[in-house]
């Protein structure tokens, strides 16, 4: 007893104190044991361990491992929170330890509590935590060598939105080992919304009605710049070891599948907001096939969340609703990759990965797991850790810079490449370069794949582009470059250009694409 006392007197005067496990202080924690094991699909799994469950972790999302093998876990208490919940208020962050090297969390600590709508955590070399929120991203100094915050985290990027729903904000995170002064984050549709983000340096980039879109910033929230629209919820980002960018996407409400999505600088991948929840509207599309966008280099799993690297080559990507862990091998494909699908780990309809993050030594991979099929915050959940016969490559390869030397002329016949990776890399470079576009005449190009993409350019370049070039990508001889010109119209709402939309209709070789674009585009002007 005495002994016991001294314990009790010494964990009251301390800041920190581990709790051995018992039963959560969550009267909404469960305590419904696990009672299976995922099925292993990859010969370099040792073994899948159950590293913690409800009721010590309960609604788990983000996870990042420190370099001295904690493992810190987000507890979402407030996504779509019921009435009758009686869990803590908000959202907190956990520590996990194994004490005793048995794969078994023994230990349980709160490291932070405060947030709403939790949606990642990420650690980079600096030692910094790096945590999101669906409004902001954080940063925790130096939390890889403390027990517990000493503050709120610093805010690096701000969304200022009234958009609310839990989980299409921000979220996402990325660092790039090679490059760890810079951080990827994803943004979802935002339902349509307005935003504006703000960096640590004031720079502000606003939205509304594109899509998700995913943004690069250094890692103390300065150098904000955007990278790729046209997506519907790029949930989870990851840098492969060669500094390629990928994020997974949810689909809209009819247009499946999920996508592996190769993210650059400039990149549509084609879906918009502002054309409705179906993703089937004729000014959109999901697989690249209107001019200017990006298509999927592989598809994922339903309900698609983290995604990371397994060694060169290959990611592991989560799927929420399909219960399993996917691995991607890429292939080289012209300037992007093609990605292939096979499972690396599944279970039952109660098994439902989240995010991922390794040991520092690749020994290990630990991943999140929501465990029911239910949006509301439920009081079950669960942390996995798969230890490997081999560890995973984690050092960065060396990096080669493919688009360093471009001339004006390259750029401009690189709009006509077959790669539509290629020519975006040219959109990019011409719209930061708006003298080159100016100084040459859209239907100058042979090509008819170049004068649309000269004229996406074009677009680009401000708010209102160069809308006096529309009549004449109406009366181009290709479909995809009048295709430009109708998307453009309805886009910016160019009601001057209405008359021109409806002579399109007299057209005799008009084929069924053009006409519902032109449809839709008038239908557009009409609201």
């Amino acid at each position: 007893m005495k002994t016991f006392f001294t314990f009790l007197v010494i964990c009251i005067g301390c800041s920190y104190c581990p709790v051995l496990f018992s039963q959560d202080e969550s009267t909404s924690a469960s305590s419904e044991e696990t009672i299976f094991t995922p099925t292993i699909h990859h010969p370099n799994i040792e073994a899948v361990t159950l590293f913690a469950q409800n009721p010590q972790i309960v609604t788990p999302v983000g996870i990042a491992v420190a370099p001295d093998g904690r493992v810190f876990v987000q507890e979402n208490h407030t996504h779509k929170r019921t009435n009758d919940y009686r869990g803590p208020e908000t959202d907190r962050i956990l520590i996990f330890e194994d004490t005793n090297g048995d794969g078994i969390a023994d230990t349980r600590s709160i490291f932070y509590e405060g947030h709403t709508f939790s949606t990642d955590l990420l650690f980079g070399p600096d030692g910094h935590l790096y945590v999101s929120t669906r409004w902001f991203i954080g940063r925790f100094r130096d939390a890889a060598t403390k027990k517990k915050a000493d503050a709120e985290p610093e805010k690096i990027i701000v969304c200022d939105t009234e958009g609310d729903y839990p989980h299409n904000g921000v979220g996402g995170l990325a660092i790039d080992p090679a490059h760890p002064e810079w951080l990827a984050f994803g943004f979802g549709e935002n339902l349509g919304v307005e935003y504006t983000f703000v960096g640590s340096d004031g720079t502000k980039i606003s939205g509304g009605s594109e899509g998700g879109s995913t943004y690069r910033c250094r890692t103390d929230g300065t150098g904000l710049t955007r990278q790729s629209t046209g997506h519907w919820n790029a949930f989870g980002m990851a840098y492969d070891l060669a500094g390629n960018l990928f994020s997974t996407d949810n689909d809209p409400n009819a247009t499946p599948p999920n996508r592996l999505l190769h993210i650059v600088p400039g990149a549509d991948f084609g879906y918009e907001y502002r054309y409705g929840r179906s993703g089937r509207h004729p000014l959109v599309c999901w697989f690249g096939e209107n001019p200017g966008t990006l298509g999927m280099i592989g598809a994922l799993g339903e309900a698609a969340c983290g995604v990371i690297p397994y060694g060169p080559g290959k990611l592991l990507s989560a799927s929420w609703t399909d219960n399993r862990v996917d691995l991607h091998v890429l292939q080289p494909h012209g300037d992007s990759f093609t990605a292939s699908r096979e499972p690396f780990l599944s279970g039952p309809d109660d098994f439902r990965p989240v995010h991922f993050s390794y040991s520092a030594d690749g020994k290990y991979l630990y991943f999140t797991d929501w465990v029911k099929l239910s949006y509301p915050v439920h009081g079950h959940g669960r942390i996995w850790q798969v230890e490997f016969k081999q560890p995973v490559q984690m050092h960065p390869l060396p990096r080669t810079d493919a688009h360093q030397a471009v001339t004006a002329e390259e750029s401009l016949v690189s709009l006509g490449s077959d790669d539509p990776y290629v020519r975006t890399h040219a959109i990019q470079f011409l719209t930061t370069h708006p003298e080159i576009l100016l100084t040459h005449s859209f239907d100058a190009h042979p090509s008819s794949t170049a004068r649309a993409h000269h004229a996406i350019a074009l677009k680009r370049l401000d708010h209102q582009g160069q809308p006096s070039v529309i009549p004449k990508l109406l009366e181009d001889t290709s479909p995809d470059v009048r295709f430009v010109g109708v998307k453009w119209i309805a886009d910016k709402g160019l009601t001057q250009f209405q008359a021109h939309l409806e002579q399109l209709l007299n057209l005799p070789d008009l084929n069924r694409k053009e006409l519902r674009a032109v449809i839709a585009s008038l239908a557009a002007l009409a609201e």
